[in-house]
């Protein structure tokens, strides 16, 4: 074997007298063509002994000697006799470090094995196993299972032979969570969802929880089993730092996912045409002091305003005007009649919903329909939207009015249709529907099914409670069928013969 690096140290010994000395050589050679060079320019290659070990091994590491190994065990090149043999040690603890963990690969690190090394083996084993050959003191495994322990051996191989490994185990670091969101957002707590880490779903994993405001040095944590959590008892209006890492059992975490939030100061739970439900954060460090909360409301469009006082941080107020955008202000009492600065939000009543709905006329294609004003909308710039649909057909459509009735064309006869209608204002905001459902006038068509009656018994055939359940049978078939189109069925005696003639009408049957 030759030795491979730029410089190749070869040590060898002269003798003269007494006197022996020793000369580093820096060649590339093999352990052959080393032997040929010392004999042909010195003595030979040097036999290591106990008194010059410490001469030998202080000037040089990695060098070729005079020990070969010859059949039924080892011989020094100059035919020493010496039994001298102080091998390495049976295990290579080559101090195996794993730096750069991810989900997916592991950085390693190890010492150099002593003496002249080949090259390295890698051999790792767990979820996926895989070999491979290195020749520095680095590697990089990659294409691993997130989550999952895996033991690694790296082999220094000399000679064609390994040497014992250095060993370690180590965990692949876990999925981070997906994206992280709010799903509602007050003014003490933030609820939280995040997507489930990908490729996690059989590895068992739960998710820690972290927080903190900033400004106020408040700080805190919390553990999830699923992929939703609730943080309370948050400073209203603060900005918060959430991070979120996956942890497996063993304690193992991904990195973080974060994202950051404001908690609100004032917030609407509901908004209708007259009323609005409005919750806000408890003052700060205010707990044990008495207080109340002043709550004023206006709107200029409508020149309404009013206030009124609550004792919790959550009230109704109701008697609004539909429409109409509405400035809510909530101020800290103190019972010594201090008060804080206030908080706003600025929210506007839904439109109320059209009056009673009705059809002023029913056509095979057409419906005039008509609704009544919506309430307090008088002075409110606002128009309609109005839906049909029939589920039978599938056909559906839409269209808007300026004015409380539309004609809607091109339906289907014989069809029923439900109509929805809503308030719209000019920025967008919506009412409830008025809804109704009706049918077109009906097309009628005929159509005559025959039934012949083969009893052998005469007076079977003329039975009213045999011709109940076959009308039944038939009607109940029909309903499974033309559900959402006007059908009757009736019987008719076919002049006085066995035949019974049932028929039937039905709405645009050719159609169907």
């Amino acid at each position: 074997m030759e030795k491979t690096l730029g410089v190749c140290l070869v040590l060898f010994a002269t003798s003269c007298s007494a006197q022996r000395s020793y000369h580093l050589i820096s060649l590339s050679k093999t352990w052959a063509e080393a032997q040929h060079y010392c004999r042909s320019c010195y003595s030979d290659l040097v036999t290591v002994t106990p008194q010059n070990e410490p001469v030998l091994t202080a000037s040089a590491t990695d060098t070729w000697i005079g020990l070969q190994r010859i059949p039924g065990g080892w011989q020094w090149s100059d035919g020493d006799g010496s039994s001298y043999y102080k091998w390495a040690p049976d295990s290579y603890t080559g101090l195996l470090s794993v730096p750069v963990v991810t989900g997916t690969s592991l950085t390693l690190h190890w010492n150099p094995a002593p003496g002249l090394v080949d090259h390295y083996r890698i051999e790792v084993s767990g979820q996926t196993s895989q070999t491979f050959t290195v020749n520095t003191q680095t590697a990089v495994v990659t294409s691993l299972t997130p989550g999952c322990l895996y033991t690694v051996h790296v082999f220094p191989v000399k000679c064609v032979k390994d040497w014992p490994p250095a060993s370690t185990s180590v965990y692949t670091a876990p999925v981070p969570p997906g994206q992280l969101m709010a799903d509602s957002v007050g003014p003490n707590s933030v609820s939280l969802s995040w997507g489930r880490p990908a490729g996690m779903d059989k590895i068992p994993h739960s998710f820690n929880i972290t927080y903190c405001s900033s400004f106020w040095g408040h700080q805190g944590s919390t553990t999830a089993a699923s992929n939703s959590t609730v943080i309370s008892n948050l400073k209203p209006a603060s900005q918060y730092v959430f991070n979120i890492t996956t942890v497996q059992d063993d304690g193992n975490q991904s990195i973080p996912a974060s994202a950051s939030f404001f908690t609100r100061q004032l917030i609407s739970d509901s908004v209708g045409p007259s009323s609005v439900s409005l919750s806000w954060g408890r003052p700060a460090g205010m707990d044990k002091i008495p207080h109340s909360f002043f709550i004023s409301y206006s709107s200029a469009l409508s020149g309404h305003n009013d206030s009124i006082t609550s004792d919790s941080n959550s009230t109704v107020i109701s008697n609004l005007r539909p429409g109409s955008e509405y400035v809510f202000c909530v101020t800290t009492m103190h019972d010594n009649g201090g008060w804080s600065s206030p908080v706003l939000i600025f929210l506007s009543t839904s439109p109320s919903p059209p009056g009673q709905l009705k059809a002023d006329s029913v056509e095979t294609n057409s419906v005039s329909l008509s609704w009544g004003r919506p309430a307090g909308m008088d002075k409110i710039p606002h128009s309609f939207n109005i839906t049909y649909c029939s589920s039978f057909w599938g056909h559906q459509g839409s269209t808007t009015a300026a004015s409380n009735s539309t004609v809607i064309s091109n339906l289907k006869s014989g069809s029923e249709y439900v109509f929805n209608i809503t308030t719209v204002q000019e920025h967008g905001g919506r009412s409830t529907p008025a809804s109704t459902s009706l049918f077109t006038k009906v097309n009628e068509k005929r159509m005559i099914v025959a039934f012949h009656c083969n009893s052998q018994d005469p007076l079977a055939c003329r039975d009213p409670k045999v011709k109940e359940e076959m009308l039944n049978q038939l009607k109940s078939k029909m309903g499974e069928r033309y559900s959402g189109v006007y059908w009757s069925l009736k019987w008719r005696e076919n002049g006085g013969g066995d035949c019974k003639q049932p028929i039937t009408e039905l709405t645009d049957l050719d159609e169907l």
